[in-house]
């Protein structure tokens, strides 16, 4: 076990060296792409259900939330809500 760990120590050292200046600002910049996609096309899923609206998209590069809920904000108060029934 003590060989795995200062193998993986050192591959991930080694991981970390080659994630370094321009290499490194273009992986930032492209998992941050990534992580705005995703959180647009959640909304865009959570859009399909009852009481939600659809997003509107246009030429602009501006996201715009108006009157917005948080779908797990939203999860939680439902099992609050049902708690407090139960109860």
């Amino acid at each position: 076990k003590e060989r795995l760990a200062i193998e993986s120590d050192r591959c991930w050292i080694q991981l970390l060296s080659e994630f370094s200046g321009e290499s490194y600002a273009l992986f930032r910049g492209v998992i941050n792409k990534l992580a705005v996609l995703d959180c647009l096309f959640s909304l865009a899923e959570v859009a399909k259900l009852p009481g939600y609206c659809r997003p509107e998209i246009s030429e602009k590069r501006e996201v715009i939330l108006e009157d917005c809920r948080h779908p797990m904000v939203e999860r939680l108060l439902q099992e609050k809500r049902r708690a407090t029934d139960d109860g």
